[in-house]
């Protein structure tokens, strides 16, 4: 043992050696410690977690299995109420009353008969049916094809209104050898017919005077025509004053 210590000192190669030995028995016994310990230490704890979940599965279906508690019912025979004596009583009273035998027709209390029950509601079909039956009044569609007499009726009132005015009607005019302005129509309606045309005179009279002209003797003449008018859905009078 001496001369291996005095060959350690003296070899520095056997110290280098010597360290590294006792270095590497060191760890190898650390490693032979620790890993097994390691190892057992995850077993350990991968059996307890399943050993955990074993258990809440284990509680989970237990608890699905127990059936849920169904509230208490009352069944209709036990909760109906025996009848009171006054229900009793009444009941018995109306099974002791006689059937009215009576075919005939039950009697009031003065010995009369009680018809109205009895009497049929004789007036109500017949004012239905009246109702029913009344026609229904359309409005009357105005009438824009005038007849002869009202187409020479408006024209002699417009003649008498454009004398008022001094002017005189004509006689020798055309619709070739004249001038006028746009036609007034009957559908326009009667009365607006007739102002329409007593415009027209007016507004002859005011032309001449905005001119200076002054009108003598016969000037202008009213032309009646008879047309078919698509708005109205049928035939119509134009007037036109001619000048």
């Amino acid at each position: 043992m001496k001369d291996f210590l005095e060959k350690l000192k003296n070899n520095q190669k056997m110290q280098v050696a010597v360290i590294c030995s006792v270095v590497g028995a060191v760890l190898v016994l650390t490693a032979a410690i620790t890993i097994p310990v390691a190892l057992h230490n995850r077993v350990k704890v991968g059996a307890d977690a399943e050993s955990a979940a074993i258990t809440a599965e284990t509680e989970l279906t237990e608890s699905a299995s127990v059936p849920a508690t169904e509230p208490e019912t009352v069944s209709a025979s036990e909760a109906t109420t025996e009848p009171t004596t006054a229900e009793t009583t009444a009941q018995t009273a109306n099974n002791n009353t006689p059937a009215n035998t009576n075919k005939g027709g039950g009697s009031n209390k003065s010995g009369g008969s009680d018809s109205s029950a009895q009497k049929p509601n004789g007036g109500s079909s017949s004012d239905e049916q009246a109702k029913q039956e009344t026609p229904v009044a359309t409005p009357q569609k105005e009438n824009y094809d005038w007849s002869q007499a009202e187409v020479d009726a408006l024209i002699a009132e417009a003649y008498a209104y454009g004398r008022t005015l001094g002017l005189e009607p004509a006689t020798n005019l055309t619709p070739s050898n004249s001038s006028w302005n746009q036609p007034i129509r009957t559908w326009y309606g009667k009365q607006e017919t007739i102002n329409g045309v007593k415009s027209e005179i007016r507004h002859l009279k005011q032309l001449a005077e905005r001119e200076g002209i002054t009108l003598t003797g016969p000037c202008y003449q009213i032309y009646a025509e008879r047309y078919y008018e698509a708005a109205a859905d049928g035939y119509c009078w134009q007037f036109y004053v001619m000048r």
